[in-house]
């Protein structure tokens, strides 16, 4: 009987061990979207492939909505939405470049508010398989 015990403790603890690696990985990517690099830009870009990277940008923004993102991380789903409004009026007003910038700033805050949901989930689970070990 002892030994079934251990075996589950011992499940319980590797459990925890592959969250905090899970929460180390997450925690070592940028904790916000820097301004300041430089965004490589196909220099000859057409209306429809910038309406692509605004639909695909519009696409995941929805999904993250959907799979309620904006519980963990508010404030990046916020500016996701304001950069993905703003590549549509530069679309609407033809300007492609400008366009596709701002869909793929809008790309980047949805990549970074499902880190920080994976994250906040972690942590919660960590926290949860703790309790159940003392």
């Amino acid at each position: 009987m002892g030994m079934k015990r251990k075996g589950v403790n011992m499940k319980k603890l590797i459990s925890i061990l592959v969250l905090l690696a899970a929460m180390f990985v997450v925690n070592c990517g940028s904790s916000e979207v820097r301004e300041d690099l430089p965004i490589q830009i196909p220099e000859d870009i057409d209306t429809s492939q910038a309406n692509q990277m605004v639909n695909n940008a519009q696409k995941m923004l929805d999904k993250a909505k959907a799979d309620k993102v904006n519980e963990y991380a508010a404030e990046e789903i916020l500016k996701a939405e304001q950069y993905i409004n703003t590549a549509r009026r530069a679309l609407n007003e033809e300007e492609e470049v400008p366009a596709y910038f701002a869909a793929g700033k809008g790309i980047a805050y949805i990549k970074l508010a499902r880190n920080i949901e994976a994250l906040k989930k972690a942590q919660k689970h960590a926290k949860q398989v703790e309790a159940e070990l003392k």
